[in-house]
């Protein structure tokens, strides 16, 4: 039993667009990839900003708490 190591076009022309086609996916999954990157830095950064607009609307509705008590014992006395 003898192997055939002929090798037509069509067998390079299949390897080469395979070979082609395994690139260009690495090439455009490192652009989507970086693409991604940038918008979740933008999330972290709209993120943090919100966060901090929580907090200090926190503290200010424990400081209206404070004055209330502080009202209510005016009030009292």
């Amino acid at each position: 039993m003898l192997i055939d190591w002929t090798v037509r076009i069509g067998d390079v022309l299949t390897v080469a667009s395979i070979l082609g086609g395994g690139f260009w996916l690495v090439a455009s999954s490192r652009v989507e990839l970086k693409d991604h990157g940038d918008r979740l830095k933008e999330i972290e950064l709209e993120l943090r900003k919100q966060t901090d607009t929580l907090v200090a609307l926190a503290r200010q509705d424990q400081r209206l708490d404070d004055h209330e008590r502080r009202l209510d014992r005016l009030e009292k006395a």
